[in-house]
């Protein structure tokens, strides 16, 4: 069956969808709408996928074949083979959320959600960006993943010190924005035409 919306291969009322071991297989159709939350892997709407985004929050997500399927996001997430450990699942392929790092505009409001900016770390290298957890520590605060820190900013290694992680608010290089003494420090990532930096 296809997984990609308009799917074909099931009948009325079911969906093609990706079992717990990574097989298509058809099951009736969840009613969970894109970028709403959800609960097992057959909970959302046709051509989507009930994906874990924080340690607390899954989100219903595309399946995609191009990036002109994603609504300004990219057609690059793969997911990890349960058959294979190490591999990935062929053919199977997710949108990257079109949001905003400073904002987090693009993702969904009440949910704890921040926009981290990421890059491909094979192929194209290209850049795109994520909504995952946020969490509530603030400028300079140690941290060891994205999730530590409040939305709106990262987790950043310092120096190459994997010992020195502090979370960092994002800001926009042309119009930056820091807290206190820090300033706008260029970190190469550029995303929708904005050069984006880190305040330190």
């Amino acid at each position: 069956c296809k997984l990609v919306s308009p799917q074909c291969g099931c009948g009325a009322g079911d969906m093609c969808a990706i079992d717990d071991t990574g097989t298509r297989s058809c099951h009736v159709e969840g009613d969970t709408q894109l970028q709403q939350p959800c609960a097992g892997l057959y909970s959302c709407v046709a051509g989507s996928l009930c994906v874990q985004t924080s340690t607390s929050t899954s989100l219903c997500t595309s399946y995609c074949d191009a990036d002109n399927q994603c609504s300004g996001g990219l057609c690059l997430i793969q997911l990890n083979d349960p058959s294979n450990p190490g591999g990935i699942l062929q053919d199977v392929t997710l949108c990257t959320d079109d949001c905003n790092p400073i904002t987090s505009v693009g993702c969904p409001a009440g949910l704890g959600l921040g926009c981290g900016v990421y890059q491909e770390q094979a192929g194209q290298m290209r850049i795109f960006t994520l909504c995952g957890g946020a969490g509530n520590g603030g400028q300079g605060t140690a941290c060891t993943t994205n999730e530590d820190c409040l939305a709106g900013s990262a987790c950043f290694t310092l120096n190459g010190d994997p010992n020195d992680q502090q979370c960092l608010k994002y800001c926009n290089l042309a119009s930056p924005s820091c807290p206190g003494v820090t300033t706008c420090v260029d970190i190469m990532i550029a995303y929708n035409g904005v050069n984006y930096g880190a305040c330190l």
